[in-house]
């Protein structure tokens, strides 16, 4: 089973033989809500010799910002700093954490610079909560799908199977995307469970249900009582 380890070498060794691509999306296997990703990009980039890569003249972190999406003030700098090469490192480091947090126009217009940069350098967006990207972006980047240290590979617990319908829609589906998550997690702990034929073949249904949903643009709230109605039924 690959680890994030495993990727962490791997980056490492592309690192050494001149070869990282120019632009990554990462995402985590469930929700990150540990805010794993920045962690494993910290331990990366210390790996590469930059003891401190939030603040380090080759690395740009452009931490999330406190607002709905970044603002021009937020993303001008990005510009500058690909204006010249590395300094210490043998490439700049542009890291931008999460990227439901940057508008369609900013990406777009960012897909300029990173499509085709005038310095060699690496940028690495991230997405914790694994929300839809805009094709051009994902079609753009290469994906990595970073594997959770095995004590973040929790089962939902009973606490979360057992919660009633108000703070399930709040902490675990309050939109579509942070649904997706949740049902990705609950069909791993149904698997885990090993839960019978009937209960996987409903679990089927129910993602079934919700892709109509979706489709056909019905109320949030029709979704998230189908998740709701699921729950009852197995784990009451």
């Amino acid at each position: 089973m690959i680890t994030s380890d495993d990727v962490s070498k791997l980056l490492h060794d592309l690192y050494q033989q001149d070869s990282l691509a120019h632009f990554y999306l990462l995402e985590p296997q469930f929700e990150d809500s540990n805010k794993f990703l920045k962690q494993f990009l910290e331990n990366y980039l210390k790996s590469l010799g930059a003891k401190n890569p939030t603040d380090h003249p080759d690395i740009l972190w452009q931490l999330p910002t406190v607002k709905k999406h970044f603002v021009k003030e937020e993303m001008e700098p990005i510009y500058d700093f690909l204006k010249y090469p590395a300094l210490n490192l043998k490439r700049k480091f542009l890291i931008i954490e999460d990227i439901s947090k940057i508008s369609e126009l900013w990406t777009n217009k960012l897909l300029k610079e990173f499509e085709e940069p005038s310095i060699e350098i690496s940028i690495f967006v991230t997405n914790p909560d694994k929300v839809d990207v805009i094709p051009t972006l994902r079609s753009r980047s290469q994906l990595l799908r970073i594997p959770l240290p095995t004590k973040l590979k929790e089962e939902l617990g009973e606490s979360i199977l057992n919660s009633d319908f108000k703070s399930l829609c709040q902490n675990h589906m309050k939109d579509t995307a942070h649904m997706k998550v949740f049902l990705g997690r609950l069909g791993e702990t149904l698997l885990s469970k090993d839960s019978t034929f009937t209960t996987l073949e409903e679990f089927k249904q129910l993602n079934s249900a919700l892709v109509k949903d979706i489709q056909y643009n019905n109320p949030l709230q029709h979704s998230q009582f189908r998740v709701y109605s699921f729950l009852q039924k197995y784990f009451k």
